[in-house]
């Protein structure tokens, strides 16, 4: 028990002083905010409950169910793969710590974290009460208990669901964020009621507005506030005796299925460098080798008594130096270099859907084009585009890079025009159909530049890949897919493209460049 705590209180403490604790708080305060003012809210048809402690309570805890189930995972997710990058775990496995142990502390650390963000949306929901209260005194129980029998159970799911993720050596790369984020988006539907509590809801409202004579119809959704004025009804709470041990009963089934399947993974691992290297290389593929180099010998005598075997078949190399006086030439060719660190590594496979989504934009129907294909052709490399920014820390080549001419203004320049290079290939089957409709290509070419100029920034700026996987799925999802004029960066709607949103988002792909170049100039004089 005391390692687990040791462990827990260890990554707590490393959470704690990183800026993304700040940041997600804030996220918390901004989304209480909307609930405050009235922006968001719970609607039965066309249906509010009047501003009561129990109204507020679910409103604020229903809030914060949906708020966790998704973005707490990319919250919590990373403690485990920062130990396995560092250096960390190395030295924990060669400790007495057992697994469980382990994956416990850091399962707990992922509990206090979200609850954290609990915690700042609870005292939102006090502040409400104060503000907009219309009836009924100030209840602490009324508002603290849908925190802890709906949000509560959410976010320890959620914790135990990102320590999973990092366990498998499957799902924890980077595109487990990619999966976890689709596996939302199918559970959610199909599961959401009973997960967030929407069934209770419905069916406590539903029978409390019939007793009070309203014409509901069935039905709860919690998004923005209607234009038409909305109906209220009076809603004094649950009966939370019935309520709570179906909660209960559902975390305890489903939590030790989760952390048993975690620490079984990392009990097989346990940050084994041996494992870790022999799958990377199986990654690379069967013809890519391993060059050693020949440090010289300074021991004063060719052939020193322990020099190895294998040390003596090491040949010394010699990398020859390139040098041009065509500062073009030398722009274009790290241009290409940039574009093949795009394009190398991905397996067949994904080469054959991206062709396979190019030839689909040949012969779909160009509104099938715009709409479907074209989002997905370039929502399938968000992989790719994440590494932007990314890869010089994440190998630790930053300083070298920094050592070459122009480190800012060339290195950069090149990285997001063969990104944009990248991203026009990705997306040429619809360049193509869109030249026989010039109104199009505005988007086309607006979309292509946001989203480099926007991966190269997040990439610069949180030197992570989690940050743009979020932002680009939420982006992706809420604008193209589901017809946000706002969010549309394609330009995939007529509304968008009345609105001019493609001119708004070149707009916003110049100033994301301006800011990479600020930033990592900020840097280089650091």
């Amino acid at each position: 028990m005391n390692a687990v705590l040791h462990v827990a209180v260890a990554d707590c403490r490393e959470r704690l002083r990183r800026f993304s604790i700040v940041a997600v708080s804030a996220l918390s305060a901004f989304l209480g905010y909307q609930i405050i003012a009235g922006t968001l809210m719970i609607r039965l048809g066309r249906y509010r409950g009047v501003m009561n402690a129990a109204w507020i309570g679910i409103l604020m805890a229903t809030a914060g169910s949906f708020f966790l189930s998704l973005l707490g995972f990319y919250v919590t997710r990373g403690n485990v793969t920062v130990d396995r990058e560092s250096g960390i775990g190395q030295i924990l496995a060669a400790t007495p710590l057992r697994a469980s142990s382990y994956v416990i502390g850091k399962f707990l650390s992922n509990c206090v974290v979200l609850t954290i963000v609990i915690a700042v949306l609870f005292a939102a929901a006090a502040v409400m009460h104060v503000i907009h209260g219309e009836q009924g005194p100030f209840s602490l129980t009324e508002l603290l208990l849908p925190f802890l029998v709906f949000t509560l159970p959410v976010a320890i799911g959620v914790a135990a669901t990102a320590v999973l993720f990092e366990c498998l050596p499957i799902l924890r790369s980077p595109a487990g964020n990619v999966v976890f984020f689709f596996v939302w988006l199918v559970v959610l539907p199909v599961f959401g009621g009973a997960i967030l509590g929407f069934d209770e809801i419905e069916r406590s409202m539903g029978q409390a507005i019939t007793a009070q004579g309203g014409d509901y119809q069935g039905g709860v959704a919690f998004g923005m506030v209607l234009t038409e004025e909305m109906r209220t009804f009076v809603w004094t709470g649950f009966d939370w005796s019935r309520v709570t041990p179906a909660r209960a009963l559902g975390l305890a089934g489903l939590l030790p299925v989760l952390l048993s399947i975690a620490v079984l993974f990392h009990r097989r691992e346990r940050f084994d460098p041996e494992r870790t290297s022999l799958r990377r290389s199986s990654r690379m593929g069967t013809g890519t080798h391993t060059r050693a180099v020949r440090l010289p010998n300074t021991s004063g005598s060719p052939d020193s008594p322990d020099t190895s075997t294998a040390a003596q078949e090491l040949q010394t190399v010699e990398a020859p130096a390139v040098r041009t006086d065509n500062w073009l030439s030398g722009f274009l060719t790290l241009v290409a270099g940039e574009f093949r660190l795009l394009a190398k590594g991905r397996r067949t496979a994904w080469y054959l859907v991206a062709c396979g989504l190019i030839a689909a934009s040949l012969v779909a129907p160009v509104e099938t084009t715009r709409r479907v294909i074209l989002p997905l052709a370039w929502i399938w490399p968000i992989l790719i585009w994440s590494e932007m920014g990314v890869r010089e820390t994440q190998y630790r080549v930053d300083s070298i890079l920094g050592s070459c001419p122009s480190p800012v203004f060339r290195q950069t320049a090149a990285t997001w025009t063969a990104a944009l290079l990248f991203s026009i290939a990705a997306g040429v089957g619809a360049l193509v159909r869109f030249v026989a409709a010039p109104e199009l290509l505005a988007g086309f070419f607006a979309g292509a530049a946001f989203i480099v100029s926007l991966a190269l920034f997040l990439g610069v700026i949180g030197r992570t890949e989690r940050v743009f996987h979020i932002t680009m799925i939420a982006l992706w999802y809420f604008g193209p897919v589901n017809g946000v004029a706002a969010l549309d960066y394609t330009g995939a709607t007529d509304e968008a493209l009345a609105m001019g949103m493609p001119w708004v988002y070149a707009g916003f792909a110049a100033l994301l460049l301006a800011a990479t170049f600020v930033t990592r100039a900020f840097r280089s004089r650091a």
